[in-house]
């Protein structure tokens, strides 16, 4: 594929999808702290095993839309450029936003003025320790450094007739990556560095699955587009109930979601959710097709796409707050209108503020 320009709605409803997602997790993870297994546990497990193709459909997206732009004939200080300014000053910003925040927070349950120590604000720039969501930029930083060189042995590859070998290897690096990570964690000075979701080894397959997908896409979005989308959907319900079936299991057998022991389920996570994944994004981009299609609904979808970055920056701290004062009206984890009531709220606050911040000539170096 030669370098071009284009523009692909369908990644736009994709993204918007994958945001969603993202909330729909954050939310439903509400179900670790209820205590016992019943129907409102069973729901919100099955959303957020569902709905974890949040981060590989994002990096999917990026490896999508680099080598639609950047594939073969391109500057690297314009791309390198280009990167910089969109991910590091955000990265940034929001790391000391959340550093200030987290402080905050512990000021006010311990009524004495707290400051980060210094290997905390080490922690928290170095290793994307500022709050919980942060470690995805880590990924990014490592994929946009490396693409340039990524891009070079996918064409060694494809030139030769051998892109889909060169797929099958980064599914082997990740599938490998996952299995070591989940055998051993990097400690240092007290801190979980958690290198299997800091590398970007551990969605590589994604990444990599977006470049093959742009270099074959006319070809591969007839495929999808002429089949039953019951060929996707199927699979991908099999997916999530094989996923919340393992996890209701392991709450069941060791008492909570956080006491079942780290890599319990590294065959699920490492080989079969992969393959269960490509099930998933064909199923959303026979959706985001239709949705381009019917262009009033695409709309809505293309403003939360445009959004997404800024609305994966800020919605925790939206999150955090918005849960504390409705806990005051008795309103947690364990009743069910908990879940919509803080996504609906927290989506439309975090959609408000980057609207807001969009306003100011220098947005980009703060939501993107």
């Amino acid at each position: 594929m030669k370098e071009q320009q284009k523009h692909v709605p369908e990644m736009d409803v994709l993204r918007a999808f994958a945001i969603l997602a993202v909330l729909a997790i954050h939310v439903s993870a509400g179900f670790t702290s209820i205590p016992q297994i019943n129907a409102l546990m069973v729901i919100n497990v099955g959303i957020d095993i569902f709905t974890h193709f949040a981060v590989p459909l994002f990096i999917f997206i990026s490896g999508f839309l680099l080598y639609l732009k950047y594939n073969k004939n391109y500057s690297l200080k314009e791309f390198y450029q280009k990167r910089f300014w969109r991910i590091i000053p955000p990265y940034l910003v929001f790391t000391t936003f959340y550093l200030a925040f987290n402080a905050g927070i512990a000021t006010i349950k311990s009524g004495v003025i707290t400051f980060p120590s210094i290997l905390q604000i080490l922690y928290a720039y170095f290793a994307a320790g500022g709050y919980y969501h942060l470690w995805f930029f880590l990924i990014i930083i490592e994929l946009y450094l490396l693409y340039p060189l990524i891009v070079k042995i996918y064409n060694f590859f494809a030139d030769r007739k051998l892109g889909f070998l060169f797929l099958i290897i980064s599914l082997i690096l990740q599938l490998g990556w996952q299995v070591f990570g989940a055998n051993f964690q990097l400690h240092l000075l007290g801190y979980d560095l958690s290198i299997t979701n800091k590398i970007f080894l551990c969605r590589f397959f994604y990444f990599a699955l977006g470049i093959y997908i742009c270099s074959h896409y006319p070809v591969i979005k007839e495929w999808i587009l002429k089949k039953s989308i019951w060929v996707f959907a199927i699979p991908t319900l099999i997916c999530t109930i094989i996923g919340s079936s393992l996890w209701l299991t392991g709450i069941s057998i060791y008492g909570s979601y956080n006491a079942i022991p780290g890599g319990s389920f590294v065959f699920y996570e490492s080989l079969l959710q992969p393959f269960f994944y490509l099930f998933t994004f064909a199923f959303l981009f026979y959706l985001s097709n239709k949705m381009v299609n019917a262009k009033h609904n695409f709309k809505w979808l293309s403003i939360i796409s445009l959004y997404s970055f800024g609305i994966y920056l800020i919605h925790p701290f939206f999150q955090t707050g918005f849960t504390y004062v409705i806990k005051i009206f008795g309103i947690t984890t364990e009743t069910v209108i908990y879940y919509p009531l803080v996504f609906a709220v927290v989506l439309v606050l975090s959609m408000v503020f980057v609207y807001i911040v969009r306003k100011f000539p220098l947005y980009k170096y703060i939501i993107g």
